[in-house]
């Protein structure tokens, strides 16, 4: 069992550990993360189950009933822009936002993770623009969060640099809207090393997708198995304050299971 050599860890706050799993899949992810003492974060729904939105959220209800650890939902994120110059493209990417707190609510999730819809503008002046729409977007949406007492984590996908997160989230400065930190993104998107975007986000962090992979493609490795290194990036949170959610975004459970055995082996106490 993990529970003790993982929950015990605490730096002032705490890192949270926990499994990634479908909807679909959660239920047999369940069963291990209830074991180990692990949260439970699930991922962005499918095509088809926002076509059937009803059944997925009872679905998920059903699979999630009982489950006393800590749950975060991934927002649907397939070809969405919440900032396109397409209206409808925008319109259709805030209607899915809003199934997103729906997914919340009916996981009972504190925490909700979206991609912030950033194509790594080149031009400073295009950079400026989507900064101050993402700004205006959030500063608009978090109202909800707050009311409903549920955290956005903005992940960086196709980002070179952590800045605009980093903007957004300042500007926005709602305790309802913090930085998650996708490591295997930053590896193949970004030609700076995971510690400088961890030292970027460490104020407003309160996520961390741990994966891995070669350099080249976003393969979901064990955090163990690929190119980057993140153990500087785990023993740098015991200097944090806030807790952060550490998740094992990785595509199988036994790649799961081999990410939370080297996790609880790091001596990060030490």
């Amino acid at each position: 069992m993990y529970i003790n050599s993982i929950s015990s860890i605490s730096y002032g706050g705490r890192l949270i550990p926990m499994v990634s799993a479908s909807i679909n899949e959660a239920g047999k992810y369940k069963d291990y993360a209830i074991e180990n003492g692990l949260g439970i974060e699930i991922k962005a729904p499918k095509e088809k189950q926002l076509e059937n939105f009803d059944a997925t959220v009872g679905e998920l209800k059903e699979v999630l009933e009982g489950f006393p650890n800590k749950i975060s939902v991934h927002a649907p994120c397939y070809d969405l822009n919440i900032i396109s110059v397409d209206p409808k493209i925008r319109e259709i990417s805030r209607e899915r936002f809003e199934q997103a707190l729906e997914i919340a609510q009916a996981a009972r999730a504190d925490t909700i993770v979206f991609h912030t819809s950033n194509d790594n503008f080149k031009l400073p002046s295009a950079r400026n623009k989507a900064k101050e729409e993402l700004v205006e977007f959030w500063s608009e949406f978090v109202k909800k969060l707050e009311e409903l007492n549920i955290t956005a984590m903005l992940e960086n996908v196709l980002e070179a640099s952590p800045e605009l997160i980093q903007q957004v989230v300042k500007e926005v400065n709602s305790p309802y809207l913090k930085t998650c930190f996708d490591t295997g993104h930053a590896l193949i998107n970004s030609s700076l090393q995971p510690e400088i975007w961890f030292e970027k986000f460490k104020d407003s962090l309160g996520h961390i997708h741990i994966h891995n992979n070669d350099g080249e493609g976003d393969l979901h490795k064990p955090f163990p198995q690929g190119v980057g290194n993140f153990c500087n990036i785990l023993a740098g949170a015991k200097n944090l304050k806030q807790d952060v959610n550490v998740v094992f975004e990785v595509n199988s459970l036994e790649d799961t299971k081999q990410s939370v055995e080297a996790f609880s082996r790091l001596d990060l106490i030490a």
